[in-house]
């Protein structure tokens, strides 16, 4: 029974230990595995998206560089072409011509390292403000615009505000993760001025203002940085231009005045309309002078303005003074009567004044009367009292005595222009016929200077429509139209004699 027994405790033990060693051998459960799995995959995705990342970066910069690349290459052509063509319409075509492009492309695309590149660019002026700015802006200023310094500010306006232009390159491109751009900016010289030496001080001589007869050459003192040549030019002539003497930095800019101006009595001197003047006369008014530097390689730097404000001289005594009237167009107690001269030559005049010299007729002796006021242009019509008798009237041109001072005193001529307005009127034409749209007339009258044409209204100024050339007796509208006019017309005269003028007959009319 004992034997039994220890065999069969034997058997269990046994049993035991197999089903031990059936279970070890089983390995690892689902949920181990699946486990493991994730694990597995979620290791892979990393790595995966590190590469992928690693590589976006890589696209990134590379089309970064290529655009940077790209932006630099085209301000670098935009340096090398005509400095005209840097506008906001003419600098794609020029850049693209630089680059062998056919056609102009809008939008304009660029291929560089596998990607497709947008270019875009804006061109603006910009004035430096190291040599003041302009009073009026360039068109297409750069804005805002840089302030000027203290020292800057105490110079004359820019007169040349182009001293650069400023071009900005964008390119924009979009590899996948959404667009992305790269601005680049450059200034560029104009050629013109600003590359080469720089005048420092450029300043009108203060002793031809309001002076009479102070000398016949105006000196500018001129300083630069090291220049070959200095050149200047003015507003006026004669001899309103030229090389300034001196260098390297300090230099004698010199313009040559003629004598003054020196107005003469026509009573005295037969030959004062030509002896007023001589022919190097620069006549009193203000003007513009410009000097630029160049250096020896004839590379031109800015240039700088002063402003010569020149008065020599009384005004001139005016010249080709001569009146009309119409006594068709008298009124109760007066006439409608014209004065025209010859416009002086001198730039300071401000007008001109026509007197009446009084029922003595004799100029200067207090009966002077001023008839029109002071008149801008060299013609005038006034409403005037008008006697029978001869008149004598006489015009003086008008300036200031000051003349950077609009409030300053008037000064006139030293010597009037005088003439005598008669009664002498031309015979009134006859026979006035229209054929088709010439008008035919006749008159006896040889001393005619021209005939006055009306048309459909008479015969006030605003109502002149036409003249002829001369003592002829027919004139031809123009611009008749289709539909039918009324004509007019009247001798103006006379022609010749001490006192010609045009005194203007009666009309005939109308025919049509």
């Amino acid at each position: 029974m004992a034997l039994k027994s220890e065999a069969a405790a034997a058997d269990q033990l046994g049993m035991r230990t197999r089903l031990h060693d059936v279970s070890d051998e089983a390995g690892y459960t689902l949920v181990e595995l699946m486990v493991a799995a994730v694990v597995l995959v979620i290791g892979m995705m990393g790595a995966f998206m590190l590469l992928n990342g690693a590589n976006k970066t890589t696209v990134t910069n590379n089309a970064r560089m290529g655009a940077t690349n790209l932006a630099r290459e085209l301000l670098e052509d935009a340096r090398s072409v005509d400095y005209d063509s840097l506008t906001d319409t003419a600098t794609i075509p020029a850049l693209q011509a630089k680059m062998g492009v056919t056609g102009n492309p809008s939008p304009w695309t660029v291929q560089r390292r596998g990607i497709t590149f947008t270019v875009q660019t804006d061109v603006c002026t910009f004035d430096d403000p190291k040599d003041n700015v302009a009073t009026t802006p360039p068109p297409d200023v750069c804005t805002p615009q840089a302030p000027v310094s203290a020292s800057a500010s105490n110079l004359t306006p820019d007169q040349q505000p182009d001293d650069f232009r400023r071009v900005t390159v964008t390119v924009i491109w979009d590899t996948g993760a959404g667009s992305k751009s790269f601005q680049q900016t450059a200034l560029i010289n104009n050629p013109s001025g600003g590359l080469g030496p720089r005048i420092t001080s450029f300043t009108a001589p203060p002793d031809n203002v309001n002076q009479l007869a102070s000398g016949n050459t105006a000196t500018f003192p001129t300083t630069t940085t090291t220049a070959g040549t200095v050149r200047w030019n003015s507003d006026g002539s004669p001899n309103g231009a030229g090389d300034s003497t001196g260098g390297p930095t300090n230099w004698t800019t010199a313009w040559s005045l003629g004598d003054p101006a020196n107005g003469q009595n026509p009573l005295t001197n037969s030959n004062w309309a030509t002896t007023q003047y001589g022919g190097s006369t620069v006549f009193d008014g203000t003007y513009t002078v410009t000097a630029q530097a160049f250096d020896d390689r004839g590379i031109a730097g800015d240039t700088r303005v002063a402003v010569l404000p020149l008065n020599r001289s009384l005004p001139i005594t005016v010249t080709g003074f001569e009146a009309g009237r119409s006594p068709n167009q008298s009124g109760s107690g007066g006439a409608q009567v014209e004065f025209r001269w010859d416009a002086n030559p001198e730039r300071d005049i401000i007008g001109y004044r026509v007197y009446d010299a009084g029922p003595d007729n004799t100029i200067g002796n207090g009966n002077d009367s001023d008839v029109c006021g002071l008149v801008a242009a060299p013609t005038t019509t006034c409403w005037i009292n008008a006697p029978s008798s001869n008149k004598t009237y006489f015009v003086v041109a008008v300036d200031r005595a000051n003349i950077t001072n609009t409030a300053s005193a008037e000064r006139t001529s030293q010597y009037a222009s005088t003439m005598t307005l008669t009664n002498t009127v031309p015979g009134t034409p006859s026979a006035l016929v229209l054929t088709g749209a010439t008008v035919t007339w006749l008159n006896l009258d040889p001393n005619v200077r021209y005939y006055r044409i009306y048309r459909d209204t008479c015969c006030a100024v605003v109502d002149r429509y036409d003249r002829t050339a001369g003592n002829v007796l027919s004139w031809t509208d123009p611009n008749p139209g289709a539909g039918g006019h009324q004509y007019w017309v009247s001798a103006v005269g006379p022609a010749t004699g001490p006192n010609a003028g045009f005194n203007e007959s009666d009309p005939v009319g109308p025919v049509g």
